[in-house]
């Protein structure tokens, strides 16, 4: 489910156990912050339900071949035993949140990536320097255009889900006494890109990396504003602004 549904869901099942004394094993694999992991524990352990805390690498959708399950939590080796016949699947303690927070670290990399890329490729688009921009990123970052093209087709359907998830990647940062001043700016982008006008088209096999860069720049650009930034020594603004 989306991030911010990941609580909701979690009291749904806690509220429909039956009274028994069997104890229910519940796997949250969801892109969430160590916070959410522990709320969601919480919410769980009141009704008899042991959580696992899940983070996925890799592609969900060919998790068999090209992903890997992370799993944390005192019962993390029981769902270890049954998973890895079929799946590659790690364990990184006993504790849950570890999982998720390895998750928190590793998935603001490409999506920060990804933010800053659009916003530099805008600038070339601006320039008329669109086609020789590209070309220099293939030859000189050959690795990192791998993955703006498998990762920027998808944003069209699913910038606001990646949003959510940097929010929780914020989360943690905060919680853990680090500044996250450019995870904030790729977050503000990318839920920007969430509110535009996608015509339907949210099909990846329909999105060049082109053909996305001169959406945004002819769609988009009057569509998201401007923001002045005040640069204050010691501080920074709200996490939602």
């Amino acid at each position: 489910v989306s991030p911010a549904a990941a609580i909701a869901v979690a009291k749904d099942v806690a509220a429909h156990k039956d009274s028994g004394d069997r104890r229910l094993l519940y796997l949250d694999a969801n892109s969430v912050s160590p916070n959410t992991v522990a709320e969601i524990s919480n919410v769980l352990q009141a009704a008899s339900i042991d959580l696992v805390d899940g983070a996925i690498f890799g592609l969900a959708s060919r998790l068999e071949s090209a992903g890997t399950l992370y799993l944390s939590g005192n019962r993390s080796a029981e769902l270890f035993d049954l998973l890895h016949p079929v799946l590659r699947v790690k364990q990184v303690g006993n504790t849950p949140g570890r999982a998720s927070a390895l998750k928190m670290i590793v998935s603001a990399l490409p999506k920060g990536l990804s933010a800053f890329f659009l916003e530099a490729m805008l600038l070339a688009r601006s320039l008329g320097l669109s086609r020789e921009a590209m070309d220099a990123c293939n030859e000189i970052y050959p690795g990192i255009m791998e993955i703006m093209s498998r990762m920027l087709p998808t944003y069209p359907q699913h910038a606001a889900r990646r949003s959510e998830e940097l929010r929780e990647v914020e989360e943690t940062m905060l919680s853990n006494g680090v500044n996250p001043r450019v995870v904030s700016g790729a977050r503000e982008l990318t839920s920007d890109l969430a509110m535009l006008d996608w015509a339907g088209e949210t099909d990846p096999q329909q999105w060049t990396i082109a053909r996305l860069v001169d959406a945004l720049h002819v769609d988009g650009m009057s569509q998201i504003p401007v923001r002045e930034t005040i640069v204050q020594s010691g501080s920074r603004s709200d996490i939602g602004h």
